[in-house]
């Protein structure tokens, strides 16, 4: 069969367009961005009317001699301003679902996502993320066509972005729990959720006019506690520490997550979680033909000691920036505003800088100081570890040069420069690796 799979370069759609194209299907591959022909450009970012969704379908039909099924495995976590639940979640595929009915397609695949056990007595209501999903099942749900909706947990997956910031989290000798970690989830593999796919797409094979809404689950429901706990098992780490904090230092803590370079932690994200995500396993059971995916197979011990190293690394790699940020920033601050202005000019004159220019150098260096370390926070990379170093060795040379008294101060602050330049390498080697 030929299928469309919206949102082939995430998580879950990758999965799915390896699984389709091993089960012999032709993948048409659609995501935002494309990298070559093969790819079909589809921005759910900017809605467009049934009509012209119509027009895209037909295109693709006459481009590439016909078109089956559409799977929709488009999905953001957090919104900015270019990115609305509203316009990725609901209006786009709602107009995309009555296009292919209107076509006549013989099948569309919905992911969706599992909510609270009683969605209609939530104590809170359902967060943008959840209401915009549920817009779109809705709307699905009123066609003729066949479909499959899909409403899974927490997905788990060796390439997940989840499920990798849930390794590193586990990973840490001191656990930070939100209140008291007992939120309910009931994680599912992301082999299941393609294993189900292929089941639905044998029966349109076998023209049953199927439409089924299934909540996808792994066979255990748990706590979010326990959740890293398996993770930390399955990484062949010793125990660890596990603290609670208070919600209000984790709502703050997920606000500021919001404007950093990852698309996971956010107050949607942890709303969600507050909100618990199960559901009875019987259905998912049943139709998949075996028990799903437990937390014991989610990975095998090769995998797990590998995650285990990429883990610890990511979180290393944070402490390693942090201390080299905190030091730079401090090192600009101290001569700005604690150490003695006179005593700041008096050093520069012992290293030959003359007295009319020395104000403009302590401020231009300190400056220089703190740019670096917020850069450090905020943009690493290579270059700048190469260039730290250098400023190291530059400062180092000409300390020892004009006060080589310093070289024998019984606190070193020349010596400790070595293992300053230890971290930078180590992060320049890291950096190659592309661990953040």
């Amino acid at each position: 069969m030929k299928i469309l799979v919206c949102g082939a370069q995430g998580f879950i759609g990758r999965h799915i367009c390896q699984t389709l194209i091993q089960a012999g299907h032709q993948v048409l591959s659609a995501q935002r961005q494309c990298d070559d022909d093969d790819q079909i450009s589809l921005d759910f970012a900017i809605p467009v009317s049934i009509e012209q969704w119509e027009k895209r379908l037909k295109t693709i039909q006459q481009v590439h001699g016909g078109l089956d099924l559409i799977i929709n495995a488009v999905g953001i976590l957090k919104q900015d301003k270019n990115q609305s639940f509203a316009a990725i979640h609901d209006a786009s595929p709602r107009a995309m679902f009555q296009a292919a009915d209107r076509l006549g397609l013989r099948g569309i695949v919905q992911i969706s996502a599992l909510g609270p056990v009683d969605e209609h007595q939530a104590p809170k209501p359902l967060s943008a993320y959840l209401q915009s999903k549920r817009r779109a099942d809705a709307s699905l749900k009123h066609l003729h066509l066949p479909y499959l909706l899909l409403r899974p947990s927490l997905v788990v997956g060796a390439d997940g972005a989840s499920s990798k910031l849930f390794r590193t989290l586990a990973s840490l000798p001191l656990i930070a729990l939100p209140g008291d970690g007992e939120q309910q989830i009931q994680p599912v593999h992301v082999d299941d959720i393609c294993a189900a796919i292929q089941i639905w797409i044998s029966k349109i094979e076998a023209h049953e006019h199927t439409q089924i809404t299934l909540n996808a689950v792994g066979p255990e429901a748990m706590s979010y506690r326990d959740m890293l706990q398996h993770y930390r098992d399955l990484m062949g780490l010793s125990p660890a520490w596990f603290i609670s904090m208070p919600m209000y230092l984790m709502w703050l803590s997920a606000w500021f997550a919001q404007f950093l370079p990852q698309r996971v932690f956010a107050p949607e994200t942890l709303r969600m979680l507050c909100q618990h995500n199960i559901a009875n396993a019987t259905a998912f059971h049943h139709f998949l033909g075996r028990i799903p995916i437990g937390p014991k197979a989610w990975f095998n011990q090769q995998q797990g000691q590998k995650m285990a190293d990429e883990a610890t690394t990511t979180w290393s790699n944070l402490v390693l920036r942090f201390s080299i940020a905190f030091v730079w920033i401090t090192s600009g601050i101290v001569p700005l505003y604690i150490y003695p202005t006179q005593a700041s000019y008096a050093l520069l004159t012992s290293v030959g800088v003359a007295a009319a220019i020395a104000p403009f150098i302590l401020i231009s260096a300190s400056v220089l100081d703190i740019v670096v370390g917020v850069l450090t926070l905020l943009r690493p990379s290579r270059c700048l570890w190469l260039f730290q170093i250098a400023m190291i060795f530059l400062y180092s040379l000409i300390v020892a040069a004009r006060l080589p008294e310093f070289l024998t101060q019984p606190f070193g602050p020349i010596t400790k420069n070595v293992p300053i330049i230890a971290v930078l390498i180590i992060l320049f080697v890291q950096g190659k690796r592309r661990i953040i």
